[in-house]
C-alpha cells in the first residue's frame, strides 16, 4: 500500500496501532486495516471478532493483538487513516486549483459535488460509526471534524468566488448553509427509506441551490451574530448509582 494510509490526521502512524519496525509487520497491518474497513462498510464489525479478522488476514490472533491493542484499537486506526487520506486528497484538490477562478455558482457546485463525494465514499463507515455512538463516540468524533475541516476549505472558496473573503457575516453564512447540507447528506445515509428519495445527480442540485439560497438572504439583525454551532457528540450513557 502507499505511503498514505500509514499516515494518521497528525502526520503520524494511526494512534491505535503499536509501533511496526519491519516492512513484513507494516504490510500485515495495512491488510488488517483494509480488511477492517470492509466489515465496518459492510456492518459487519461489531460481530466479527479479533479471531476471525486474524484468519481473514492470514496470522495468528497473537500477531494481531501485537499490532493493535485491542478490537477498538483497530477500528479507531481504520477511521483515522480514512479520514487522513480525505484530508490530504482535498489538499491535493486545492493545491492543483480546483476552486481557483471560477463563477460563484460553479465553485458552489463543485464544492457540494465534492462533500457529496466525501459522504458517498463514506456511507459504510458513517453509518456503521453513528450506530456504534454510545458505544464508543471518539471515533464518531474523527469524522466530525474531518468534515468540519473540509467545510472550512470549502467555506473559504465560496468566500473567496463571491470577493467577500474578509466578510465575517458571510462567511458564517456560508457556514450556516453548509451546516444544512451536511445533516442532509448525513440524513441520506442512517435513513434506510426516505419519504421521497433523490438520486445522487438530483440531490446534489437542490443542495447547491440552497446553498445560493442562503448565501443570497438578507439574515434579519437579531440573527446575523449567531454562532454556528456543530452538533455534541452524547456522552456515553451512565448507570445510575446504587442507592444504599
Amino acid at each position: 500500500m502507499s505511503q498514505r494510509i500509514r499516515m494518521s490526521i497528525h502526520g503520524h502512524g494511526p494512534e491505535g496501532a503499536l509501533p511496526v519496525k519491519q516492512e513484513r509487520s507494516r504490510q500485515l497491518r495495512d491488510k488488517a486495516l483494509a480488511h477492517t474497513r470492509e466489515l465496518v462498510d459492510q456492518g459487519r464489525f461489531s460481530s466479527t471478532s479479533m479471531a476471525q479478522i486474524a484468519a481473514a488476514v492470514g496470522c495468528s490472533v497473537g500477531a494481531l493483538y501485537f499490532r493493535f491493542r485491542d478490537k477498538e484499537a483497530l477500528i479507531a486506526s481504520v477511521v483515522e487513516v480514512a479520514m487522513a487520506q480525505e484530508l490530504q486528497a482535498q489538499a491535493a484538490q486545492v493545491a492543483a486549483g480546483r476552486y481557483r477562478g471560477l463563477p460563484l455558482r460553479e465553485t458552489v457546485d463543485r464544492c457540494v459535488q465534492d462533500y457529496a463525494g466525501f459522504v458517498h465514499k463514506n456511507e459504510g463507515l458513517i453509518r456503521s460509526l453513528y450506530q456504534r455512538l454510545q458505544v464508543e463516540p471518539r471515533h464518531w468524533a474523527i469524522v466530525r471534524q474531518t468534515a468540519y475541516r473540509m467545510v472550512q476549505g470549502w467555506i473559504e472558496a465560496v468566500s473567496q468566488a463571491a470577493e467577500r473573503a474578509g466578510d465575517r457575516e458571510f462567511i458564517g453564512q456560508v457556514g450556516i448553509a453548509f451546516q444544512f447540507v451536511s445533516s442532509t447528506l448525513v440524513f441520506q445515509v442512517l435513513n434506510d427509506k426516505p419519504v421521497r428519495p433523490l438520486g445522487k445527480r438530483t440531490l446534489t442540485f437542490w443542495l447547491a441551490e440552497m446553498v445560493m439560497h442562503f448565501i443570497g438572504l438578507e439574515v434579519p439583525a437579531s440573527l446575523r451574530r449567531a454562532p454556528v454551532a456543530w452538533p455534541v457528540v452524547p456522552p456515553p450513557a451512565e448507570s445510575a448509582p446504587r442507592r444504599r
